[in-house]
């Protein structure tokens, strides 16, 4: 079995990490220059696995190119609330949860920045108890 790696030290990597320690497995390493190409790997049968944000996943999910096997957060995600927990699984401690940030290169211009956070702040949170994304295109909910 392989998994796609998109970096060294990324999130995804330490999660496989973590699973391989708690489950006694080996699963080769492919590497890849980010997350886009070892998605594709994936969906093109190049590697078996990789680990991605579920949101990310959820219109490869929904279309039924990608299979959700297991969720790496203590509960259940609201985005897919029928795939297990590595927890669930037997996985006690199993945990591994990413935290987004935005960023931007060094030295960009102040007024830059200051539109971007003035942009990042003006953002509405989402509706409360919202446990599906709301911002499928198409207007449908998440299947």
């Amino acid at each position: 079995m392989t998994y796609a790696n998109s970096g060294v030290g990324a999130t995804s990597h330490l999660a496989v990490e973590l699973f391989m320690q708690t489950a006694g497995v080996e699963i080769q390493e492919v590497g890849y220059r980010g997350g886009g190409p070892a998605l594709q790997a994936v969906l093109s049968g190049e590697t078996g696995m990789l680990v991605l944000p579920t949101a990310a996943a959820m219109p490869l999910i929904a279309s039924g190119d990608l299979r959700a096997l297991a969720a790496t957060t203590a509960a259940r995600s609201p985005y897919a609330p029928d795939v297990p927990t590595f927890q669930e699984l037997g996985h006690a401690g199993f945990e591994v949860v990413e935290q987004p940030a935005m960023f931007a290169p060094a030295g960009t211009p102040a007024p830059i920045l200051r539109r971007l956070n003035a942009a990042a702040a003006s953002t509405p949170p989402p509706p409360r108890g919202c446990a599906r994304p709301t911002w499928r295109r198409d207007g449908r909910p998440w299947a």
